[in-house]
């Protein structure tokens, strides 16, 4: 938050510094001394009348939230061509996970679950569309009411079946998710913490076409 009193603070820093400090171009040519003062009253004067709001808008837009790969997630799929589009439609398929070997303490008591949780990086996917076509319908949807992978962040998130772990290989099945995709985190699937058993639950859209996804196969239309 900028002090209320920025703008006097800067112009007072200003008089402070230049007038009441004369000796401060001693060891400066005159030409030079004047330059450099002429040059910071300037930039004072224009953070002075410059819109402070925006100031904190622009930091704000300019901060990056970067994350690492925890893992590659492997699966038969090396293309998007005829892969299921949901866990529901890949039944039996199996995959495998490489952990990067620095995150393997934190596969302790994983195996206690049947299903786990995958949060991975959508690498295939450039740039994105606010509205898109669904798998499942021919008209297009916001895209943040499908679950298509042409997203401002192109997370994907999959609930698969837990096989078995052998040091940092995780063997999973029901995988719905191309080869070499980079996986970001996993979590212990819990159905129990994400719906009370008496709540009613509407799924938009999806209400009439959701069956489909058992059949339907992924196409390359979200690389264009």
């Amino acid at each position: 938050m900028y002090p209320t009193n920025w703008k006097s603070f800067s112009l007072k820093f200003s008089t402070f510094y230049f007038n009441l400090n004369p000796n401060c171009g001693l060891y400066l040519p005159h030409l030079l001394y004047n330059t450099i003062y002429t040059f910071i009253k300037l930039f004072l004067c224009i953070i002075c009348h410059f819109d402070l709001e925006f100031i904190k808008i622009s930091v704000k837009t300019m901060t990056k939230i970067e994350f690492k790969p925890i893992g590659t997630i492997h699966s038969p799929f090396k293309d998007l061509d005829g892969m299921p589009i949901q866990p529901v439609g890949a039944r039996g398929i199996k995959g495998e996970i490489k952990l990067n070997k620095k995150y393997k303490d934190g596969l302790k008591d994983l195996e206690g679950f049947s299903h786990i949780i995958l949060i991975y990086f959508f690498h295939l996917s450039s740039g994105y569309s606010l509205e898109v076509k669904p798998f499942l319908d021919t008209e297009k949807r916001g895209i943040f009411a499908t679950r298509a992978p042409k997203r401002p962040n192109p997370i994907g998130v999959s609930v698969v079946r837990l096989e078995k772990i052998e040091g940092t290989k995780i063997y999973i099945s029901d995988v719905d998710i191309v080869d070499d995709t980079p996986l970001l985190d996993i979590k212990p699937y819990i159905p129990n913490f994400d719906k009370h058993d008496d709540d009613d639950i509407k799924i938009g859209w999806f209400e009439n076409k959701h069956h489909k996804a058992v059949e339907k196969k992924s196409d390359r239309r979200f690389l264009d």
